[in-house]
């Protein structure tokens, strides 16, 4: 399902059309037309490579463009440039159960294949992804199936490619935590949630303009891992989130520290989503 949700008024996500092939743990990227779900798992022994897009101004289905990443992975972040979406870490076949370090991108303007640009720091499964006008962030991570937790805090260059650096910490703990749910506004990055273990219910940000650590600055409604995250003018979200799997969509203001709070329902409860917002 491709749900879609009012950032302008609170109420209930509406079903607007299908993937083309149901997948875990995919990156989401939007550009200023379409939205995109990339790689993901298919099936416990099946990682996906393709990319499929979907469009904002009309409500339809996903369509595969016939070019693909580098690399099939699952349980990745992602983001997105004006130009180009940004796939980093996850796990591959090869990997599994550790994670990837590889960074890929894939332009926006033309249809094409996903190329390998870089190296995450460390290379993890289920880290949040966050982004600014100029970098790509991840956020946490984990080695599959649960251990080596970390707290770092990647950066990657929009405007040349190169591996990323370590440019500060998230919280909850010493130890880090994965599966947050990454959102970003104009200033700050964003990472909701997640376990470490036990489940998280921390709101945490990070700044864009100068390299260094997150600041807890409020939580989520309940403990959660794996929503997805999104974000309008004034808001950050997040939606669904596990274990058990929620319906929830929830915001909290990205001008004034708060907790968040519940406004709406997505048309069916999941957790792994790919987010885009337009």
């Amino acid at each position: 399902t491709i749900d879609k949700f009012s950032l302008s008024s609170d109420a209930n996500a509406t079903d607007v059309g299908d993937v083309v092939s149901s997948t875990l743990g995919a990156a989401g990227h939007s550009s200023a037309t379409d939205g995109y779900s990339t790689t993901g798992q298919q099936s416990p022994t099946t990682y996906s490579d393709m990319i499929q897009k979907y469009p904002f101004a009309s409500d339809g289905n996903a369509t595969d463009i016939g070019y693909d990443m580098a690399t099939a992975r699952r349980f990745v972040s992602g983001t997105h440039s004006e130009t180009h979406g940004y796939v980093a870490g996850g796990s591959t076949a090869s990997t599994h159960p550790s994670g990837d370090n590889t960074i890929e991108k894939f332009a926006f303007t033309n249809d094409a294949n996903g190329t390998d640009v870089g190296d995450l720091t460390v290379a993890k499964v289920g880290r949040a992804g966050q982004n600014s006008t100029t970098d790509g962030y991840a956020s946490g991570g984990v080695d599959a199936p649960g251990s080596s937790f970390v707290n770092v805090i990647d950066k990657y260059s929009f405007t040349s490619d190169g591996n990323s650096t370590d440019v500060g910490d998230i919280t909850g703990g010493p130890s880090g935590r994965y599966g947050g749910a990454g959102s970003s506004s104009t200033t700050h990055g964003y990472t909701a949630g997640g376990m470490n273990p036990p489940y998280s219910n921390i709101i945490d940000k990070f700044p864009f303009a100068a390299d260094g650590n997150a600041t807890d600055v409020g939580d989520i409604i309940a403990t959660k891992r794996y929503g997805a995250g999104q974000t309008s003018t004034t808001h950050a979200y997040m939606s669904g989130g596990g274990s058990p799997y929620v319906d929830t969509i929830q915001k909290w203001s990205t001008s004034s520290d708060e907790n968040a709070s519940d406004i709406a329902n997505l048309t069916v409860a999941r957790d792994f989503g790919a987010p885009a917002q337009y």
